[in-house]
């Protein structure tokens, strides 16, 4: 997949750029510091697999309100990441597409290249966690039966994904044809819910938009009317490739009819 490239822009807008952008991250190709040693304990990744699949019907209930309202949570949301494209933290979302891939719901077809562009280790600083540089690894998408799964870890050093502790923040993105493709995170850092859970939707230009809620409990999450929406992409600053995150909060009503 072809990584956005940012055209027509001085060194020093490029510099207003990267410092805009939430949760900027930039690929590191040489020199990268050796990986942290193990740390003991199970399998972190298989945990946040089990936290999706018995809430699956919580994480497909919402792309079926999402389908059934397409048009009018398209163009909120879409809206909304406009007022953020204005200032130059984050690329148009278009409200046609949006709302095609929420249309779409299940039967939307799935690209693992889509998660691919992200794999590698990256550094940055910003959303999700204040505070020290986060140090990222991304792992490639790898078929585990009918399932697609990418593992991610995050930590003030590098840590390889199959090495990842309780003291590491990861996180899986999951595909199935049943569930479409999700993501569930689990975060340590201060000012972010303990767990995350997602529903992606693949756009074009290598986009990736996130939707979901935070919790507390994964075994017993507690649904609100706070959403958490997240929109990511790569793009590239002269020889520096990088990827951003942009984050949305939305207060929706019962029906889901109403963006605020």
């Amino acid at each position: 997949m072809k990584r956005r490239v940012v055209k027509n822009m001085t060194p020093e807008q490029a510099t207003q750029m990267t410092e805009a952008v939430k949760g900027i991250h930039t690929v590191l190709k040489d020199r990268m510091p050796p990986l942290a040693a193990k740390e003991p304990g199970p399998d972190q990744y298989q945990r946040l697999i089990e936290y999706i699949k018995k809430n699956g019907s919580l994480l497909v209930g919402w792309r079926r309100v999402l389908q059934q309202r397409s048009e009018l949570a398209a163009a909120k949301i879409a809206g909304k990441f406009h007022e953020l494209a204005v200032l130059g933290q984050t690329p148009d979302i278009s409200p046609q597409e949006l709302s095609d891939a929420f249309k779409k719901g299940l039967s939307a077809p799935f690209d693992e290249a889509i998660l691919n562009q992200f794999a590698g280790r990256s550094v940055g600083e910003g959303a999700p966690r204040p505070g020290p540089k986060q140090h990222k690894v991304w792992d490639s998408v790898v078929t585990d039966g009918a399932a697609r799964v990418q593992k991610v870890a995050t930590a003030d050093k590098y840590v390889k994904t199959d090495d990842a502790g309780e003291n590491t923040d990861v996180q899986v993105n999951y595909f199935t044809r049943e569930l479409g493709l999700v993501s569930w995170a689990r975060s340590k850092g201060p000012g972010v819910p303990p767990h995350t859970a997602l529903i992606g939707y693949p756009l074009g230009g290598g986009q990736i938009f996130w939707i979901g809620q935070g919790f507390a409990d994964p075994s017993k999450p507690s649904p609100s009317n706070d959403f958490i929406a997240l929109l990511g992409w790569t793009g590239q600053l002269g020889s520096i490739y990088f990827y951003g995150v942009a984050k949305a909060t939305f207060v929706v009503c019962e029906t889901f009819l109403l963006f605020f």
